[in-house]
């Protein structure tokens, strides 16, 4: 089972890229979202959410 997610934020810091065994490129890297809200008193939160991503397949090829 697979899924199509897009996470749309700022890189972290440079992929952490490597061939496994089998000749299969693979990333590792971290994506920052920025929110904003308002909060009960009507003051501006802002918030990263961080999110840890381990990419694998053709498309990593592009990041090596």
């Amino acid at each position: 089972m697979s899924a199509k997610v897009q996470i749309i934020g700022n890189l972290g810091r440079d992929p952490e890229t490597r061939i496994n065994a089998n000749n299969t490129f693979i990333a590792n890297f971290s994506v920052a979202v920025n929110t904003q809200r308002k909060s009960a008193t009507g003051e501006t939160v802002k918030k990263a959410d961080w999110y840890n991503i381990t990419a694998t397949g053709k498309p990593v090829s592009y990041t090596h």
